[in-house]
This record gives C-alpha cells, sequence and structure tokens, in this order.
C-alpha cells in the first residue's frame, strides 16, 4: 500500500465518522417544526430552526400560557395553572419531545419539517 492510499483511506473514514455523526444527531436539517395544540385543536404551528425567535401567548377563559421558541428550542414561561409542571419541564427541541399543560388541556410538541410548510404558518385559536 502507497502513501497516496493510505491518506485517501483515512480521509474518507473521517468523512464517513463525520457524515454518520451529523446524521445520528440531526444536524444536516435543522428544521422542525412547533405545534401547539388546545382542547384537542391544533391552534399555532411555526417552523423553528437555530436563527428562529418568537414568543406566543395564550389565552383563553381564564387560562394563560406563554411559549418561547428561542435557539431552536422550545419551552413555556409563564402559564397560570395551579401545578405549573408545563413551567417546569425542560426546553424541548427533539422530534417527538412535548410539553402538556394539562389543567388547561394545552400542549407543544416538535415534529420533523417532513411536509413542507412555510417558514412561518399560523392557524386561528378556536374559542372553546
Amino acid at each position: 500500500m502507497k502513501k497516496g492510499d493510505l491518506i485517501i483511506i483515512i480521509v474518507v473514514f473521517i468523512a464517513a465518522i463525520t457524515f454518520g455523526n451529523f446524521v445520528s444527531t440531526g444536524k444536516l436539517d435543522d428544521t422542525k417544526t412547533v405545534i401547539v395544540v388546545k382542547a384537542g385543536k391544533e391552534i399555532h404551528r411555526y417552523r423553528i430552526d437555530e436563527n428562529y425567535e418568537k414568543t406566543i401567548r395564550i389565552e383563553n377563559e381564564g387560562e394563560i400560557n406563554t411559549i418561547n421558541i428561542k435557539d431552536g428550542k422550545v419551552s413555556v414561561t409563564e402559564a397560570n395553572c395551579h401545578d405549573e409542571l408545563c413551567v417546569k419541564s425542560h426546553k424541548i427541541s427533539r422530534d417527538g419531545e412535548m410539553i402538556v399543560c394539562l389543567p388547561h388541556k394545552l400542549y407543544v410538541k416538535i415534529e420533523d419539517d417532513s411536509d413542507g410548510i412555510d417558514s412561518e404558518q399560523h392557524v386561528d385559536v378556536i374559542a372553546s
């Protein structure tokens, strides 16, 4: 084996490891969709990436939840429910993760952006 062959093998090996790392961590396509559901009905949908920032305030019949989207992560920063478990939940950023506010019948979930929605799509709040 010549020195050039060894260099090519090493370069291909490093490229394969790097590509495998990107695939396993989901860093090739960081675009995801945040979906907010209240009383079983989708009320907001936003496509996010690392540079997207938005605050969503949901008020319905005295129930208040504030959702923050920043740096590719989503959190509930305010809620007037009695236990505030949704506020105490960790920030979510990966496909399938959820934050739930049971008293307000609200949840926020992350999905991979496989349906090709626009950079921001909003569905009007449906009063219950």
